[in-house]
């Protein structure tokens, strides 16, 4: 019997989904910032059907990801497969300022890194000497957004003194990354 039909077992039909279309609702956050994969949605009925599901799982070593109304703002419920998590923040910077600049940037190494990253780094572009991308590393997708829950008032601060540095019209290009195995 296949993982899905041991599901099917325990909720039935009405409590599987396993179509793209009646996923997608699930795989996502109300935003759509974020896109997550899954096997199956489970919706169990029943406190012994959740708790049916979870021995199951368990057993066959399977990830869950529990979600609630689906309105949270960071998308911590979005499932996503396993793997580290690159974040790079490009910023442009008046070389004049680079000095005062790099200060900020080792406190922000420090912040990040007691929130929980695993790797940062500072590179500076030698082509464009007023582009500087911060590299940061998180062990997987929910260590990433469980570091933003870590955040304080002084790193809020500490964000804003980063941007302060950043000279153009747009925000700081972010980009994220997830690391295939």
């Amino acid at each position: 019997m296949s993982f899905v039909e041991k599901l099917r077992a325990v909720v039935g039909d009405k409590g599987l989904v396993l179509d793209k279309q009646g996923m997608h609702p699930f795989l996502t956050d109300w935003r759509e910032n974020y896109l997550g994969s899954a096997l199956a949605i489970v919706r169990p009925a029943t406190t012994e059907e959740v708790a049916e599901v979870v021995k199951l799982c368990a057993a066959e070593h399977v990830a869950i990801c529990p979600q609630g109304g689906n309105t949270g703002m960071s998308g911590g419920a979005t499932p996503q497969e396993d793997g580290r998590v690159v974040i790079t923040v490009e910023f442009m910077i008046d070389p004049a300022r680079a000095p005062a600049f790099h200060l900020v940037m080792q406190q922000t190494r420090r912040a990040r890194l007691s929130q929980g990253a695993i790797g940062w780094e500072l590179l500076h572009d030698i082509a464009q000497p007023e582009r500087y991308v911060e590299q940061i590393v998180d062990d997987s997708w929910t260590d990433h957004l469980r570091r933003f829950n870590r955040a304080t008032a002084s790193d809020m601060a500490l964000r804003e003194r980063r941007l302060a540095f950043h000279v153009g019209e747009m925000q700081p290009v972010v980009t994220r990354y997830i690391v295939r195995r």
